[in-house]
């Protein structure tokens, strides 16, 4: 298990690991000054640790500019590689079994697109455009895909889209406004998708003045 925290005694953030049996944590990198953003300058987000456990893709919100940036960075060190340009803000990579693609999440004004960019570098190809949210969470077993989370005209689903482009294709059936859904992840078996459901409840309350 892989996880991006504050570590007693330093102002950095970084990345641990916690093996699951027996619950011991070893840090695995700090973060350092990047792309001439100084730590007070410039927050650590989302963070993403590739199959093979040799990169991390995070993201570097900048509040001088209210930009949100990519970055990938081998655990061994070195400097990072920013592959994305921040404008419009990205968030939440995830990468792609083979560790060839990071998808992320694209926010413009009232929505989010889905895209993906080469781990290696590269133009980023969006692979949504329909009005609405789309939050990508995992790739099928072959990467050939990107699963995500949808809203389309209010209503979320879990779909997905081939990562060279194409058309959505809707994987559930949900047809209630007050249900929500998030975090699709795909079997490496490629025989499930699990998600979370969520139900959205709400009750009319009186209350009496006195």
């Amino acid at each position: 298990v892989f996880q991006l925290k504050r570590y007693f005694g330093s102002p950095a953030a970084g990345v641990g690991r916690m093996a699951v049996e027996t619950r011991r944590e070893r840090r695995l990198m700090e973060f350092g000054p990047i792309d001439g953003i100084r730590r007070e300058e410039g927050m650590v987000e989302e963070a993403a640790v590739a199959p093979d456990t040799t990169r991390i893709a995070y993201t570097v919100l900048d509040p001088r500019t209210s930009t949100k940036a990519l970055y990938v960075r081998n655990t061994s060190g070195g400097d990072a590689v920013r592959l994305t340009t921040g404008d419009p803000p990205a968030g939440y990579p995830a990468w792609s079994p083979d560790g060839k693609w990071i998808a992320l999440e694209l926010f413009e004004p009232g929505h989010t697109d889905a895209p993906v960019v080469p781990a290696a570098g590269g133009p980023l190809t969006r692979l949504t455009s329909a009005r609405g949210q789309a939050w990508v969470h995992s790739f099928s077993p072959d990467s050939s895909r990107v699963l995500f989370a949808g809203q389309r005209a209010g209503v979320w689903n879990i779909y997905w889209v081939p990562r060279e482009g194409g058309n959505e294709h809707r994987v559930t059936n949900n047809t209630a406004v007050g249900v929500f859904m998030r975090y699709p992840a795909w079997s490496p078996r490629n025989d499930q998708i699990v998600y979370e459901y969520g139900v959205v409840r709400g009750n009319v309350w009186l209350l009496e003045l006195r």
